[in-house]
């Protein structure tokens, strides 16, 4: 792989989350689940352990050597490691880091009117944040829309989220999500 090559690839880290169910309130346990069939292939039930429940994923962080050269603040590298985790590289952008910023909030947009306690829609979020992270063509949509939304005075933009072709795929990731991951046994989402 050349260097410049190696610059514009993707920096993907895989996640282990533990989810406890005795945390996220009360848990339908279901008698009989459907047959596993994946729909979806980023996110991943790993079975359980104790009263922990275990998903898998990757997280994409953005281009490395993208626009934007000023190196990221400490509070953005901050805020990126505390919701992605550590391995955010230390040379990262402000760019970079702005667009994961971007894409966390944008996630919680998502899976804010579900109908999940807050800790199984923060997990959902998580997810949601590691799906439009992962492709490429909806970061730049992500971004623009959550630059648009901080610049406007009202709450006009916020309420047509839901029109947004990055909501609209997002959205129906999750629903693939919540609806494998009951396939595959999983109890934290019904």
């Amino acid at each position: 792989m050349t260097e410049e090559a190696e610059q514009l690839a993707d920096l993907v880290a895989p996640r282990l989350v533990r989810f406890d169910l005795t945390q996220a309130g009360g848990v339908y346990r279901r008698a009989g689940r459907p047959a596993n069939r994946r729909r979806q292939k980023l996110i991943r039930f790993e079975g359980r352990d104790g009263d922990d429940e275990l998903f898998a994923f990757e997280q994409t962080f953005a281009v490395i050597g993208t626009t934007g050269r000023y190196p990221a603040s400490s509070a953005q590298m901050a805020a990126v490691r505390d919701y992605f985790g550590e391995e955010f590289p230390e040379d990262a952008t402000g760019w970079q880091a702005h667009t994961m910023l971007c894409v966390r909030d944008y996630a919680w947009s998502v899976v804010r009117a579900m109908n999940f306690t807050a800790p199984r829609r923060r997990l959902l979020a998580r997810f949601a944040a590691a799906y439009l992270c992962a492709d490429r063509e909806l970061r730049p949509d992500v971004r623009g829309w959550n630059e648009a939304r901080n610049r406007e005075l009202g709450h006009g933009i916020e309420a047509g989220i839901a029109y947004h072709r990055p909501y609209k795929v997002a959205k129906k990731f999750i629903d693939k999500v919540v609806t494998d991951m009951r396939a595959a046994g999983a109890e934290a989402f019904g």
